[in-house]
């Protein structure tokens, strides 16, 4: 398997996401359920690891990281002059509108 990172091209991605959600699929609820309280180590460099649970990782580490870079994409289709808004981002909000 190639290295993560701007070597692959998306035809490379197309298969990776195929094989993680196959995998998810293979999961039973109980084994997601008991990722939440198992141990992860993120190594940072050698003198620095991120010692956390699975709901930590989610919660302190993961969501962070994936808003930051919806943020990111967002500005730069707003920079290249891409009308993008709000609205965009919840147009299924739209089913709970009422008139009063």
């Amino acid at each position: 398997m190639p290295e993560r990172g701007l070597q692959e091209s998306f035809e490379q991605l197309s298969p990776r996401i195929k094989a993680t959600l196959d995998h998810l699929h293979g999961l039973s609820k109980a084994e997601v359920d008991a990722g939440e309280q198992r141990k992860m180590t993120i190594t940072i460099n050698p003198e620095r690891v991120f010692e956390l649970t699975g709901f930590q990782l989610i919660r302190d580490w993961t969501l962070p990281h994936f808003y930051f870079h919806v943020v990111t994409a967002y500005d730069i289709l707003r920079g290249a002059g891409v009308e993008l808004g709000k609205r965009d981002y919840v147009p299924h909000v739209a089913a709970y509108l009422r008139t009063l």
